[in-house]
C-alpha cells in the first residue's frame, strides 16, 4: 500500500524505471526526522522515499503505544526534536495538549508520537519542500544494482535509490535459552506483540522475564486494564530502573579528563557520588553529568574494555542512566509494598506446561537454590537483540549475506563509521548505505534516545543533501538540460 504524502519527482534512467535520491527504511522518530531535515535542505527536484510497516508515521515502538499511562522517560524540556530549538516540544505541548505544561513534566508517549507526525506534516506543507513518497510496507532485502541500490519489499515491485538510510529502531529480544525451544503455550516471545497481555484474568499470575523499561511498560499496561493478579519479575541481577528526581545539576568539570580503563573510571564515578552525598545530593546528577561525554568515553575504550563493561557494568548503568518518571517509580514502589509485584534475581532453567499453567524452574542468584513458580503467562521483557548475526530482520540478514555490511566487533549493532556509513565485509565504508539509532550502538553505545538520535538525523541529512547538490551540479539532465 502506498501513501503519497507529497508529489514526487523521482529521477529516471534507462536501467530502472524509478530511482529515488534517498530511501529511508523505517518511519519512527529517526526515520521521520531524517526525512524532515532532508525536506528542509534539499531542492524541490530531490526525491525521497520513506518506507514504514505501520500506517502511522513517527511512532515506532516507543511512541506507538496504545496505553496513555506510558510516559516519556525524559522531562518535556529535554525532548525537542531539534537541537537548535530546545523548547520546541514544550511549546507544542502548551499549544496543542496542555497550556500549563511545565519543563519538568513527564507526558504521554502517545502525545510525542503526534508531535513527530505534526512536524512531518508541517514540513510537507511548505511549498519549497522536496518530494516525499511514503510507502506502507517492509523492506526484506537490499542489494547492489549497478550504481543504485535495489530494495525488495513484501508483495511489491522492488524500488531503487542512490542512497539508503537504515532507521529501523530496536529489534525484538532473543529468547532466554530454556524457552527458545519450549513448547509451552503460555510464553509470549515479544512483549510488544498485540496478544502479549490479551486474555489475562484477574486471578492469573504473570511472570515478566527481564526487569528493564519493557517490563515497566507491561506493568503499566496491566494496571491500566485493571489487572489485580500477581506479577513476578525475574532477571539476572534483579534490578529495576530508578526514578527521576528534580535536583540541582552536578558540575561537569570532573568529566574533562576521565580514564580510559573501566576500573579506574568506575572508581572515579564512585568518588563523585560520595562527594555529592556529602552535599545531600543524590547520585542522579552525577550520572547525568556524564551524558555529554558518554559517547566519547565509549569510543576511547578498546574492545577488551568494552566487553568488560558489557559483562560487569552494563546492567547497573542501564538502571541508573535510563530512569522512569517519578509517578511511575512511585507506582512500582507501591505495588512492591503491597506484595502484588515481586522481583527476584535468577535464571530460568526450564519451563513446562502442567494442568493449564506454566511451571517455571529457576535458580535464585544469591541462594543458588532451585525454585518453582506456577504462572498463567510468561512475557519476554529482556533487552533488545543487538548482535546483527542473530537479529530477526530480513533486511539486516540481506546486508550481511550480500557482504554490504558486517557486525560490530562488540556485537552491539552494525559496524559503522562516525558519520553512520555502513562498513562492508571487506572493511570499506559504504558511500550509499547509512544507519542511525540503535544500529550505531557498537560505535557510540548511547544511541537510542532522542537527544542522540536528533543530532544523528540532522547531520546525516546535511551530508546527504550536500551530496545531492554535488551530483546535481555534475548531471545536466537533473537540471532539465537535454
Amino acid at each position: 500500500m502506498m501513501m503519497v504524502m507529497h508529489t514526487a519527482r523521482p529521477a529516471s534512467r534507462p536501467s530502472h524505471p524509478t530511482v529515488y535520491d534517498v530511501a529511508i527504511v523505517g518511519g519512527g522518530f529517526s526515520g521521520v526526522m531524517t526525512a524532515v531535515h532532508l525536506l528542509r535542505l534539499c531542492s524541490t527536484n530531490a526525491s525521497i522515499l520513506l518506507i514504514e510497516r505501520d500506517q502511522r508515521l513517527g511512532r515506532g515502538l516507543a511512541y506507538g503505544t496504545h496505553t496513555a499511562t506510558h510516559l516519556l522517560n525524559v522531562p518535556a524540556k529535554g525532548m525537542s526534536a531539534f537541537t537548535d530549538e530546545p523548547s520546541h516540544f514544550l511549546s507544542w505541548l502548551q499549544r496543542n495538549k496542555n497550556a500549563g505544561a511545565a519543563p519538568y513534566d513527564f507526558v504521554s508517549r502517545q502525545w510525542y508520537g503526534e508531535y513527530i507526525e505534526n512536524i512531518l506534516n508541517d514540513q510537507l506543507a511548505q511549498a519549497s519542500a522536496a518530494a516525499l513518497h511514503c510507502v506502507s510496507n517492509e523492506v526484506v532485502a537490499i542489494a547492489q544494482s549497478d550504481d543504485a541500490l535495489c530494495l525488495t519489499m513484501r508483495g511489491s515491485q522492488p524500488c531503487y535509490a542512490r542512497s539508503v538510510v537504515l532507521a529501523m529502531g530496536n529489534f525484538p529480544p532473543p529468547d532466554p535459552v530454556p524457552l527458545r525451544d519450549s513448547s509451552t503455550s503460555h510464553y509470549i516471545r515479544y512483549a510488544w506483540s498485540p496478544e502479549a497481555l490479551d486474555g489475562v484474568e484477574d486471578s492469573d499470575t504473570i511472570l515478566l522475564i527481564g526487569s528493564g523499561l519493557t517490563a515497566i511498560d507491561q506493568i503499566l499496561t496491566l494496571e491500566s486494564r485493571g489487572f489485580k493478579g500477581a506479577i513476578h519479575i525475574l532477571s539476572r541481577r534483579g534490578l529495576l530502573p530508578a526514578a527521576h528526581q528534580q535536583e540541582t545539576p552536578w558540575p561537569t568539570e570532573w568529566t574533562r579528563e576521565l580514564p580510559k580503563d573501566l576500573r579506574t573510571l568506575v572508581n572515579e564515578i564512585r568518588k563523585q557520588v560520595q562527594a555529592a552525598a556529602n552535599q545531600d545530593v543524590s547520585w542522579r546528577p552525577v550520572i547525568d553529568s556524564l551524558r555529554p561525554v558518554t559517547q566519547k568515553l565509549w569510543m576511547s575504550m578498546d574492545l577488551a574494555e568494552r566487553r568488560r563493561f558489557l559483562r560487569h557494568v552494563r546492567s547497573f548503568w542501564e538502571v541508573h542512566r535510563h530512569r522512569v518518571a517519578p509517578q511511575i517509580g512511585q507506582l512500582i514502589s507501591e505495588l512492591q509494598q503491597s506484595g502484588r509485584l515481586k522481583l527476584e534475581a535468577g535464571r530460568v532453567l526450564r519451563c513446562v506446561d502442567v494442568n493449564g499453567y506454566a511451571e517455571v524452574e529457576y535458580r535464585h542468584r544469591d541462594s543458588r537454590e532451585t525454585r518453582l513458580l506456577k504462572v498463567s503467562r510468561i512475557v519476554n521483557c529482556t533487552g533488545h537483540e543487538t548482535d546483527a548475526r542473530k537479529i530477526d530482520s530480513p533486511v539486516v540478514r540481506s546486508l550481511l549475506e550480500n557482504h554490504l555490511g558486517r557486525v560490530d566487533a562488540s556485537l552491539q549493532g552494525l559496524d559503522v563509521t562516525e558519520d553512520g556509513a555502513i562498513i562492508d565485509a571487506g572493511g570499506r565504508p559504504s558511500e550509499q548505505i547509512f544507519a542511525l539509532g540503535p544500529a550505531r550502538k557498537g560505535l557510540l553505545w548511547e544511541s537510542t534516545a532522542v537527544p542522540e538520535i536528533r543530532v544523528q538525523a540532522q547531520r546525516l541529512a546535511e551530508y546527504l543533501a550536500s551530496q545531492l547538490k554535488s551530483t546535481a551540479a555534475m548531471e545536466p539532465s537533473r537540471l532539465g538540460i537535454a
